[in-house]
């Protein structure tokens, strides 16, 4: 078997180092700069290289997205190694120009307004997203409409929005789509903000 990520902080690659070897699976690590290198990320437009891929462009927005990009091609890429089939250039800018993830740093202009749409769910990802919000939009504040599934790391997360937040509005939400799913009370969300000295 093998996995591949792309390269973590210590304690994260001890874990992942450790279940490895005890699942006997050959574990990949993707390196910036010697794997893939980010060419453009605007709110517009995501360009990247992957080994011998230049200027790959994708729709997908944001600078994880190049991470993430790189995991599914280094896996297509060792499927190819493993079963000797070729990596088809064409149709790999064809796949990567034409895919979408709906939520996901998804840009939407709504009365002349630029809403950015992310479901981060845990603080990497949360993480993530702020680090191209701030890439994207320097010195730059921002109005936050959050609300989290029950269970998730809130209070972790928020520490992360505080630092780059204007405004935050708090809502709660449920639904049901293969099990039910519930939100964090907005008042616990709330109270968190306030003890975070977040007004």
């Amino acid at each position: 078997m093998q996995a591949i990520s792309f390269w973590q902080e210590s304690s994260v690659r001890k874990v992942f180092d450790a279940v490895a070897l005890r699942q006997e699976t050959r574990l990949t690590y993707l390196h910036e700069e010697r794997d893939y290198r980010v060419d453009v990320s605007t709110p517009h437009i995501t360009s990247f290289d992957f080994k011998n891929f230049f200027k790959l462009q994708t729709t997908l927005l944001g600078l994880h997205q190049i991470e993430n990009a790189s995991l599914a091609l280094a896996a297509v890429e060792a499927l190819a190694n493993r079963d000797l089939f070729l990596l088809d250039e064409l149709k790999v800018r064809a796949a990567l120009r034409d895919c979408c993830f709906i939520g996901r740093l998804d840009r939407r202009v709504v009365s002349e307004k630029t809403l950015l749409i992310d479901c981060a769910h845990n603080p990497q990802k949360m993480k993530s997203l702020l680090d191209t919000l701030a890439q994207w939009y320097p010195n730059k504040r921002f109005h936050f409409l959050v609300a989290f599934k029950k269970g998730k790391d809130f209070r972790q997360m928020l520490k992360l929005i505080v630092s780059l937040a204007d405004r935050i509005a708090v809502t709660s939400f449920s639904g049901q789509q293969d099990s039910v799913h519930r939100s964090e009370p907005a008042k616990s969300i709330i109270e968190t903000l306030e003890k975070q000295g977040f007004k």
